[in-house]
């Protein structure tokens, strides 16, 4: 680039573009340098006058980044930490030897979840997370847990029966039928009653399934309606409204009607 006469009309102009280029060229010169020094230009001199600058530069954004992740790193650990201290885990087992675990909010009050490997448990956790009820089918038990971890039984260990004058016990009907269904698959119905299916009040093999619910106010178990079916997987409860609960049985869709307890075809 040569320099332009002095006695040029424009000299002036000539030497401020001349300048500019200058300055631009040992820019681009310098960031060569130091992003790609190390792998395509080995001019020792190039690089001497850029590395303390640069490094120093380097340094700097590093101390910068990890001023920045830090708290928010700790922060996470530290929340993280809190959330399992908050968590306690209580365990039932069931008939069959099988481990349900129930994760509970020590601070809220509140069942987070319930777990079974088996997987075997049908369960249900009340819209509050206050309290929640799940069966032991084996042992023919409705078991009701609340927020502190304790769990008591829902159902009766025996069937009493008006017509015959005659109570009929669990544990005989269990032992002489072990597939016989006394009480499965709970569900939390919108006024705090519990439904469940049992083969009660029949007891015969392979019998029809029943549409049963406990008052958890009055502690009252009644018979509701007889399903028209023997496999308690073809029922699903599928939710309520204020109409009722509805529940799924086989291929048909039912109401239980909220103000008095009479399954609806829908």
């Amino acid at each position: 680039m040569g320099k332009p006469s002095i006695f040029s009309k424009d000299y002036e102009k000539m030497m401020r573009r001349r300048r500019i280029n200058i300055t631009l060229i040992i820019l681009i010169i310098i960031s060569v340098v130091y992003f790609f020094g190390d792998r395509f230009i080995k001019l020792d001199f190039l690089k001497k006058f850029n590395l303390a600058f640069f490094e120093k530069l380097k340094i700097e954004k590093k101390i910068g980044d990890k001023k920045t992740q830090e708290p928010t790193t700790k922060e996470s650990v530290k929340e993280s930490q809190k959330e399992v201290k908050n968590i306690k885990v209580e365990k039932y087992k069931k008939s069959d030897g099988a481990i349900i675990e129930f994760y509970i909010d020590t601070v809220k009050g509140e069942i987070v979840e319930i777990k079974d490997l088996k997987g075997e448990t049908n369960y249900n956790i009340s819209q509050n997370k206050k309290f929640a009820v799940f069966d032991d089918i084996k042992a023919g038990k409705i078991l009701f847990l609340d927020s502190q971890g304790n769990v008591k039984e829902l159902t009766r260990d025996y069937y009493r029966s008006s017509k015959l004058n005659k109570n009929f016990y669990r544990k005989d009907i269990l032992a002489s039928n072990p597939d016989y269904i006394w009480a499965a698959k709970p569900y939390i119905a919108y006024d705090e009653r519990i439904l469940f299916l049992s083969e009660l009040p029949y007891f015969k093999k392979d019998g029809s399934i029943h549409l049963w619910y406990i008052d958890l106010k009055s502690k009252q178990i009644k018979r509701i309606t007889d399903l028209n079916i023997k496999d308690i997987n073809l029922v699903e409860f599928i939710g309520y409204d204020e109409n009722g609960v509805k529940i799924k049985v086989g291929n048909d869709y039912y109401i239980l009607k909220k103000d008095n307890y009479k399954l609806v075809k829908s």
